[in-house]
């Protein structure tokens, strides 16, 4: 006897609450944090300025780079929480 397939998804993976908080924290740490960048070297007006509360003074350059970084390795592991893969035998 051969295995049958899995029925196909419905309309992909369902997406919990944790899941969707990450992904909005994260997305707002990683565009203040480019915001923060550009408003440093460049000196545009500033977009998301109550991210300037989680820098410390001299240091703003870094701690912005370190607020993307943190921003997309949220929205990363908020999206594969939501990507997994069922398999019959």
């Amino acid at each position: 006897m051969t295995p049958t397939p899995p029925p196909p998804a419905a309309s992909g993976p369902a997406r919990g609450p944790v899941a969707g908080t990450g992904r909005a924290i994260g997305g707002i740490l990683a565009i203040g944090g480019i915001a923060g960048v550009l408003r440093e070297l460049v000196g545009m007006p500033p977009l998301l300025g109550f991210l300037r509360w989680f820098t410390v003074d001299g240091y703003e350059i870094l701690c912005y780079a370190l607020m993307v970084l943190a921003g997309t390795a949220l929205c990363l592991a908020a999206d594969r929480g939501t990507r997994r893969t069922r398999t019959r035998i």
